[in-house]
């Protein structure tokens, strides 16, 4: 379903960067410290530089799972 949807947002034009962060044998009970480093990189690469000033000071620590 997860390709089915972002096809969708390519088809239709999706003006935000987007990413499928696919997680092998993942379900909604996935233990985010699989994952969330490359989350923390996609966020900080796509979405911060268009943060506003005072957002753009704040650190993220890429290593530490929440």
């Amino acid at each position: 379903m997860s390709e089915e949807v972002i096809e969708r947002l390519k088809t239709m034009g999706f003006p935000h960067p987007f990413k499928h962060i696919a997680v092998p044998n993942g379900n909604h009970f996935q233990p985010q410290n699989n994952f969330h480093p490359e989350v923390i990189k996609f966020l900080n690469e796509k979405f911060l530089p268009y943060c506003d000033a005072h957002h753009q000071n704040v650190a993220v620590d890429t290593k530490k799972a929440i």
